[in-house]
């Protein structure tokens, strides 16, 4: 039998940021600026020497500050790859980053070419070529691999072409950050209680599945993409995330669902392993799946027929298997047989306060003059996460009085109608934008956001890209990990509501 996988808490952290740069190049200019505004905005960072005492070893605290810090911003200049400790911060990053825990990098390539530093080629591939006969093989390999990697993740690439201020640059990184601190908020104790919960009373000899339920909007997604990333370490054979599977379903029916979930556990893709929802699974491919240790979510099943496709297939999955399935209705779990559900919690008063700051602002602390204003929406919103984001949205760059109004104005729209709501987002919007996010919606979800802007830029004949910040700013649409514009659920219901026959025209 397999060793048990090892399901412990998630980690707090000391550090909000760890800036990595290469000093000569950027700290007394762009580096010391993003740090600046980043503890202005009430993050705490980690930027160089700042914390280490005189007399104590750079090289021993860095590595335990990396250790402690949730983003890390890696600075890509052009003499970033002529140091070897700035080499050696990078690798010992993507080590941190690797084992999850809502790691995040966000790299900046500072008037740098991508492919450069993918690539090794300029002054990088230059640094490396001096390298070379300095530093053994392996780690000159850790620092090529490390390169290469850093340069397929989404960030900040500074050209000086564009003619952008680099104060503008360094606020839309805070905007990044600000970002991923919100998705984080009270996540980490969240994960800590479903782990309590997936692990309590279970043993190793079975499979164990467990649901997580909650209305529309109160987290189970960012919950359950938590527990996904945080498992990122742990070992299992075969490790799988399935989001909207209820509309996968709508689009591709049951056994092509069916299909698709056994070929990602098995990595065998063979169309015909079944014809029909009854037909089941053959021995060969329950075999195999037998021998599959599987962590495997399902995001968005409140389909009877799917759920209970999926709790069959689980029997076939090998010993110590986690299987999590979201749905919107606690019944619906139970009866289906599942015995351990989750039921997400709204946020409490400190969370709400924090998420309201950050989406209003930008920042992490607290203006006193919004205090009160904010202490009514909290109230309204009652904990629940995508109000409160919609409404901090809704809010940034808006004065005292205006967000007074705004209050006045959500007062009105009954406590958890979530689409009245954002109609308040959307009718604030020019109408240009408007017919962007229903086109959007209706013909460019999950497309890459260069493609979105392309294709938009194409149908009405301007530049997009201010309009599109525009959406992004107002949590109208989201960017993923993957890079691609995607919609919350409750925003597509509404904008169904908006959709007049002429818009459904391409």
């Amino acid at each position: 039998m397999q060793s048990p996988s090892r399901l412990i808490g998630p980690k707090a952290f000391r550090y909000s940021v760890f800036i990595s740069f290469r000093g000569s190049d950027t700290r007394c200019r762009f580096s010391g600026f993003l740090n600046k505004y980043l503890i202005e905005q009430g993050f705490r960072t980690f930027f160089d020497d700042r914390e280490i005492e005189r007399g104590t070893q750079i090289r021993v605290n860095i590595p335990k500050a990396i250790e402690d810090s949730r983003i890390f911003i890696p600075v890509l200049s052009e003499n970033y790859a002529s140091s070897s400790f700035c080499l050696d911060e990078l690798v010992k990053i993507f080590e941190e980053f690797k084992k999850g825990n809502g790691r995040w990098i966000f790299p900046v390539f500072y008037y740098v070419n991508i492919s450069d530093v993918k690539n090794q080629t300029g002054s990088y591939g230059q640094a490396l070529s001096v390298h070379k006969n300095r530093v053994t093989p392996e780690r000159l390999e850790k620092w090529t691999n490390v390169l290469t990697s850093i340069a397929d993740f989404r960030g900040c690439h500074m050209e000086r072409a564009r003619g952008i201020y680099e104060f503008q640059y360094i606020y839309e990184i805070i905007q990044e950050v600000s970002k991923h601190v919100a998705y984080s908020i009270g996540l980490d104790h969240r994960v800590e209680k479903f782990m309590h919960c997936l692990t309590s009373g279970s043993d190793n000899d079975g499979v164990c599945i467990v649901g997580i339920c909650g209305v529309p909007g109160i987290g189970k997604t960012t919950l359950v993409r938590g527990v996904y990333h945080f498992h990122g370490s742990i070992e299992f054979d075969c490790c799988c995330f399935f989001d909207n599977v209820g509309e996968y379903l709508k689009k591709h029916g049951l056994v092509h669902l069916q299909q698709m979930l056994v070929s990602e556990i098995v990595g065998h893709h063979n169309s015909t392993m079944f014809e029909s929802v009854d037909e089941g699974i053959s021995t060969t491919i329950k075999h195999m799946l037998n021998q599959k240790k599987v962590f495997l979510i399902l995001e968005d099943v409140n389909d009877s027929e799917v759920l209970k496709a999926i709790v069959k297939l689980t029997t076939c999955f090998g010993s110590g298997s986690k299987v999590i399935i979201t749905a919107r209705e606690k019944c619906f779990l139970e009866l289906h047989g599942i015995k351990r559900i989750y039921e997400v919690e709204r946020m409490n008063k400190i969370e709400a306060f924090q998420l309201l700051n950050l989406k209003a602002f930008d920042s992490m602390n607290v203006s006193p003059s919004y205090m009160t204003i904010l202490e009514g929406l909290e109230t309204y919103a009652s904990g629940h996460p995508f109000i409160l984001e919609v409404i901090g949205s809704y809010l940034n760059g808006k004065s005292t009085e205006e967000c007074e109004s705004a209050l006045h104005q959500y007062q009105k729209i009954p406590n958890g109608d979530i689409k009245k709501i954002l109609q308040v987002s959307f009718d604030a919007l020019e109408k240009f934008q408007q017919n962007m996010l229903i086109h959007i919606a209706l013909h460019l979800r999950e497309q890459e956001l260069a493609m979105v802007e392309d294709m938009l830029h194409c149908k009405y004949g301007v530049c997009p890209k201010d309009d599109t910040r525009v959406l992004l700013k107002k949590s109208l649409i989201k960017i993923n990990e993957n890079g691609q514009v995607i919609l919350h659920g409750l925003t597509q219901d509404m904008l169904r509501e908006n959709i007049s026959l002429e818009d459904t025209v391409v």
